[in-house]
């Protein structure tokens, strides 16, 4: 089952970079077309998983130290606070059977998005 379908997620990303480019500091232009794209493609992830709990589990894990790996890294305090926060939301979620994946990936979709609109403010 696809959650949000992946042309509708590519739109969202490419409307986020797009946005970012205008940013005056080189740093923050770089992670601002970076952070859309990676986000991104961990929301696809997240939809293509999302009825099974085992390869969802795996896919939040893997993207919560990702993200975490990449605020430790970010110059930008808004975008390092972003990348920290949906860390931090995707480790607080629970998957104990298919229903509550399905619910976990819909929470992490929700919560992504969420992340990339404020990318999306801070590097307009």
């Amino acid at each position: 089952m696809r959650l949000i379908p992946y042309a509708a997620l590519t739109l969202a990303t490419v409307a986020l970079a797009s946005s970012c480019g205008t940013s005056p500091a080189p740093a923050v232009s770089k992670e601002c077309s970076e952070a859309p794209p990676l986000i991104g493609g961990k929301l696809s992830a997240f939809s293509a998983s999302a009825e099974d709990p085992a390869k969802l589990k795996k896919a939040l894990s893997g993207a919560a130290t990702e993200l975490e790996a990449r605020a430790t890294a970010a110059g930008d305090a808004t975008i390092r606070q972003v990348f920290q926060d949906f860390a931090a939301e995707l480790k607080q979620l629970k998957i104990t059977n298919r229903k509550s994946a399905v619910e976990a990936a819909q929470k992490a979709i929700a919560d992504g998005t969420t992340s990339l609109k404020k990318i999306g403010d801070a590097c307009a």
